[in-house]
């Protein structure tokens, strides 16, 4: 790739005669590069031929004043799929929804909204609908929810889909390692709606 870049011309497999082009690339990535040529993982002289001109876009969590819009977009988007029209946050689910860390950006916050809108029954989504739970930086999270129920339900549902992902969502080896019963496990997945690839795991 590095020498298509450069040379602006490659052979076609099979061909012994080289072909011009004019073309222009635009990577992204998740990764923190500088990081992943230190360790061998890039290289780092194609990294500084492709980095002509970065762009860097904030996290969701930098920027959260797109926070609602984007929710309300898949809100209604995902209402109309669904056949679930007229659907709406609670000014709590609101606040949850800010307050939320987002390490997963837009596509964590298209999935929950997507998940709510699955599972919900009525038009008002409220905070405990949303099944957020915050990480450590966000602990001021826990307090927009009204009862210990509520809390409670919200840590359980994000401690078993972290075990869940650090077993690669094997369902058997995940029970294993909590000392739980499986069955009782497939029982709060279902609960939580926590994923269909949590339940891919041997059973």
């Amino acid at each position: 790739m590095l020498r298509v870049l450069e040379e602006q011309k490659f052979e076609p497999l099979g061909s012994t005669e080289s072909v011009e082009i004019d073309t222009r690339i635009i990577a992204a990535t998740n990764k923190e590069i500088e990081k992943e040529i230190k360790e061998g993982r890039f290289r780092e002289d194609l990294y500084y031929r492709i980095n002509v001109i970065p762009i860097h876009i904030p996290p969701l969590r930098e920027r959260k004043e797109d926070i609602i819009p984007i929710a309300e977009y898949y809100l209604e988007f995902f209402g109309k799929k669904y056949g679930k029209p007229g659907l709406r946050f609670s000014e709590r689910a609101k606040n949850a929804l800010l307050l939320y860390p987002w390490f997963g950006n837009v596509r964590e916050l298209k999935n929950v909204v997507e998940r709510v809108v699955i599972l919900k029954h009525d038009n008002l989504i409220k905070a405990d609908d949303l099944h957020l739970i915050p990480r450590r930086e966000e602990e001021s999270f826990l307090f927009t929810f009204n009862s210990l129920q509520e809390a409670k339900e919200a840590f359980e549902r994000a401690f078993l889909e972290k075990k869940l992902r650090e077993n690669n969502w094997n369902v058997k080896r995940t029970a294993e390692v909590l000392g739980i019963d499986r069955s009782y496990l497939h029982r709060k997945i279902r609960q939580y709606g926590i994923g269909k690839e949590s339940t891919n795991g041997e059973g």
